[in-house]
């Protein structure tokens, strides 16, 4: 995932890291399948931003009921100013 064009604005959203991704599995579909991190109300609009919307969207039909816990650990680990951050600042590519 580091390389995807979504992997690297999830990056410069939230200023992640490989290792942070790796840290919270988010190179891991396991991750993005089950978790709570597509229901979250704070989280998804992020995400969405970020080019994530057709693996959710696909996810939300693939697994109907989220494990709680991977949005609340993001929450802890970016920090609530990163997430109330406003969106990018640059369009991506330029």
């Amino acid at each position: 995932m580091g390389t995807t064009p979504e992997a690297k604005r999830l990056s410069e959203r939230l200023r992640l890291t490989r290792r942070d991704i790796e840290w919270l599995y988010l190179d891991s579909f396991e991750q993005w399948f089950t978790s709570d991190l597509r229901t979250d109300a704070e989280i998804r609009p992020i995400l969405d931003e970020c080019g994530f919307s057709d693996v959710l969207s696909f996810a939300e039909k693939a697994w109907s009921d989220p494990i709680e816990g991977a949005a609340e650990e993001l929450r802890k680990y970016v920090g609530v100013g990163r997430l109330k951050k406003g969106r990018f600042t640059k369009p991506f590519g330029t």
